[in-house]
């Protein structure tokens, strides 16, 4: 019977003792509910995301950035280049808000001679063109392939980052001894103004693409037409009725 009261107590300051390391755990140790304390509390729908916290629960099957992982090489002037690559967002829902990417420039012998950063984004099921252009290195000419890559994105549901609704409209493209001149005109149909839009034109040889460039227009207000003229040197057995233009506005 002793041995049975001398346990009985023992357990009884053990519970008691337990309940006081665990209320001072609770009230001075253990973190607070959060958005950031990689748990699923405070009825999030997954770790850190959905629910009270502000970031987005992205879906497991959401489809990577898709490149081809090669650019474009374009050569304006001996010492300068431009490149081009294309993007792919096949997420219906999702649009990459910041879309960070890098391009790589090589010699023939596989050598990193030049890297180029930049950040982008691309609207949820769209196809888009990055572009860098006129880029001057001393050695230009020793490049002779540019990869491409894109980084970690910053995604975001196609609602707060819908496509931006820009018309062309009069585009003309005319050739001469001094170079080519793409013109034209856009409205901005969108609900909002837009802050920026670049301006991508490609002229086309019978070969394929054979030069790029572009141009910005700033602060387009929701209605407005706006005109824009782009301008590349010479370039030989231009079709002039080829001619792209890609408006992309942000």
């Amino acid at each position: 019977m002793r041995t049975f009261k001398q346990l009985a107590y023992g357990l009884f300051y053990i519970a008691v003792f337990g309940g006081i390391v665990f209320g001072f755990y609770s009230l001075y140790i253990k973190p607070a509910p959060s958005c950031f304390n990689n748990v699923q509390d405070q009825n999030e729908q997954r770790i850190d995301c959905g629910g009270v916290c502000a970031k987005f629960c992205l879906p497991a099957n959401l489809s990577e950035i898709e490149t081809s992982g090669q650019a474009q090489i374009f050569h304006p002037a001996t010492s300068s280049i431009s490149v081009m690559a294309e993007v792919q967002n096949k997420n219906a829902d999702f649009a990459a808000q910041d879309m960070p990417y890098k391009f790589s420039f090589y010699d023939n012998k596989g050598n990193i001679l030049y890297e180029r950063y930049g950040n982008s984004f691309v609207y949820a099921s769209e196809i888009k063109y990055i572009a860098e252009f006129n880029l001057n290195f001393p050695d230009a000419y020793k490049i002779v392939t540019v990869g491409f890559r894109v980084g970690e994105t910053k995604w975001i549901p196609k609602s707060l980052f819908g496509q931006q609704q820009l018309a062309k409209q009069s585009l003309n493209t005319a050739s001469s001894s001094k170079g080519l001149t793409a013109t034209g005109n856009f409205i901005n149909n969108s609900t909002v103004s837009i802050k920026k839009v670049t301006i991508l034109v490609v002229f086309y040889s019978r070969l394929g693409p054979a030069g790029i460039s572009g141009s910005e227009v700033d602060d387009v207000a929701l209605g407005q037409q706006y005109s824009f003229s782009v301008f590349h040197p010479a370039l030989n057995n231009i079709d002039t009725s080829r001619t792209q233009i890609y408006l992309y506005g942000n």
